[in-house]
């Protein structure tokens, strides 16, 4: 008898872990592809806006890290170009005084098996993010536009793993 529960039990742990859906690194759901690990170059900048394209692309390593392996050489490369940093005022404080403005931007993303240069994924992203300005403070200003970039970058990101996973 208490072998046969001691049995009972070591099946259904086994059972619970295995269904939790944790992994480990490049044992993820994108070796249903034949990709075991995949290259991500930085982003091309196609604004004006520069020295964006670093923050954008760590947001897009650090969200498919746990989904792949993040090499050099990969069996798969993720090319990804911004293709709109757009700044639009949304609130004012009496006559031509901005209060809030959106920041809006558009990435073209695309998967690409390197040794058959056949396009796995690919598809455009555009999300914006709201930010508040501070009359008194062109820093603090600043600091919420790059705080609303890093946000959209990190939520694009979350977006783009979500549609590869999905094949969406």
């Amino acid at each position: 008898m208490f072998f046969l529960r001691r049995t009972l039990l070591s099946i259904i742990l086994f059972l619970i872990l295995t269904g939790c859906g944790y992994h480990m690194a490049g044992r993820g759901p994108m070796t249903a592809w034949g990709i075991s690990s995949m290259s991500m170059p930085v982003f091309v900048n196609d604004t004006r806006k520069p020295d964006i394209e670093g923050a954008i692309t760590a947001a897009f390593i650090n969200e498919f890290v746990n989904t792949v392996r993040i090499v050099d050489n990969g069996d798969a490369v993720m090319r990804g170009v911004v293709k709109s940093y757009t700044i639009v005022p949304i609130s004012f404080a009496g006559i031509d005084v901005i209060q809030q403005y959106r920041l809006t931007l558009v990435f073209s993303l695309k998967i690409v098996k390197e040794d058959t240069g056949q396009v796995l994924w690919e598809d455009e992203i555009s999300r914006y993010e709201d930010y508040t300005v501070n009359i008194l403070d062109v820093t603090a200003t600043n600091d919420a536009e790059l705080a609303a970039m890093k946000k959209i970058a990190s939520n694009s990101a979350r977006l783009a793993k979500e549609r590869v996973l999905e094949r969406f």
